[in-house]
């Protein structure tokens, strides 16, 4: 049972380093459509991660809300991007690859659920939001490269 909780924890973390993350990225950007993005996809991961946390509670586990050690570093590089060239468009390439990471934690996470665990119908769910707003932000993406 403890390895679909391992996965459960994986992915809880990436979405707490993926929160923190967008709310850096709002620090940092200009208001317009990314701020719109930025505030969008930090609220989905506050609820996303509250119910992966609930999970981890239920199994006995200890909950980390601190994410790990690569997610400040990424608000580090989040940080110095902002200030060198500025958040624009041109982020929405790091974005997707990121998103599509922790799809993968959803799909390993989802695969080491049995059919009777209660979570498997949330992280589906959560799954199928979250590969829906990957295809949104790839058609953003051709429309900037296609506008360019």
């Amino acid at each position: 049972m403890s390895d679909h909780l391992d996965a459960i924890e994986t992915l809880h973390t990436a979405l707490i380093d993926s929160r923190e993350g967008y709310k850096e990225a709002l620090d940092q950007a200009e208001p317009g459509d990314l701020t719109t993005l930025f505030s969008e996809m930090r609220g989905r991961r506050t609820q996303d991660a509250q119910a992966v946390a609930e999970m981890l509670a239920a199994g006995g586990r200890p909950v980390d809300a601190t994410g790990s050690i690569m997610g400040s570093v990424h608000r580090t590089v989040i940080y110095v991007r902002s200030l060198v060239t500025g958040l624009d468009e041109s982020v929405l390439g790091g974005i997707i690859d990121g998103e599509e990471r922790i799809l993968d934690l959803y799909d390993r996470a989802i695969a080491a659920c049995t059919v009777s665990n209660p979570e498997l119908t949330v992280l589906t769910a959560q799954h199928q939001a979250l590969a829906r707003r990957i295809a949104e932000l790839k058609d953003w993406r051709t429309r900037v490269s296609a506008a360019a």
